[in-house]
């Protein structure tokens, strides 16, 4: 599916337990809402890093426990909010880095242990951020937010 301008939408099954590294990466032709079915793990290195044309806030599953480098870096099109489960530990560098669209909420899980480098660089309209976790040092900027 990599680099895939055609697909404009994509049903990930409810038995599959990890988005494997580059599944989607590129991929320029979505419409609509991504939908991550609860059961997810893992979402792997890059794997829909680069991505355009989904709407919609990113809500990632309860079962994910990390995401990994570059996982949705310069994704673009969200809308809405960012809102991240309880039991996430990890979010890998760049993650997030240089995504475009959100306006609401950036939430973070107090189960967050892990933030690595710029995981957040770069990005920008959230409203407002929840962060029970303490980390603070690695945060887009939110006037007002310290």
């Amino acid at each position: 599916m990599k680099n895939n301008k055609t697909v404009t939408k994509v049903t990930v099954g409810k038995n599959v337990t990890s988005i494997g590294s580059n599944a989607f990466s590129g991929c320029s032709g979505f419409e609509g809402k991504l939908t991550l079915p609860e059961g997810i793990t893992d979402i792997a290195y890059a794997s829909f890093s680069g991505c355009s044309g989904l709407t919609g806030e990113l809500v990632i599953p309860k079962s994910v426990t990390a995401i990994e480098a570059l996982a949705f870096k310069k994704c673009s099109g969200f809308t809405g909010s960012l809102v991240l489960p309880e039991g996430l530990t990890k979010i890998g560098e760049t993650a997030f880095q240089d995504c475009t669209g959100f306006d609401g909420s950036l939430m973070l899980p107090s189960t967050l242990t892990e933030l690595e480098e710029d995981a957040f660089q770069n990005i920008t309209g959230f409203q407002r951020i929840v962060n029970p976790t303490g980390i603070s040092y690695k945060l887009p900027e939110v006037e007002g937010y310290r």
